[in-house]
């Protein structure tokens, strides 16, 4: 499951900062390194959401939360192993 999760990730990533794939690693941060903006923020998490059937409350506590690539994998993963909708609060 973990690779599948972690490559999904990485590929609305990438779908969403118009980027190419092998520049997304795990380490990669939105804002310093992807060159995210608001509209690209908000492309990703309604991806998210609609691929995991996930909730995150508001852009904000999303970038907050979810600072790097890393990050979106380990919840996204918790998440799923649940079963369950998550939902993160700032």
């Amino acid at each position: 499951m973990g690779e599948d999760v972690r490559d999904k990730i990485r590929n609305a990533i990438a779908a969403a900062g118009e980027l190419e794939g092998e520049k997304v690693d795990d380490q990669s941060d939105l804002l310093k390194d992807l060159n995210f903006e608001s509209i690209k923020i908000i492309q990703l998490m309604v991806a998210l959401e609609e691929e995991f059937g996930i909730e995150f409350d508001d852009m904000e506590s999303f970038v907050e939360a979810f600072g790097r690539v890393d990050d979106f994998i380990r919840y996204v993963e918790a998440q799923v192993a649940k079963g369950k909708e998550g939902k993160v609060d700032g």
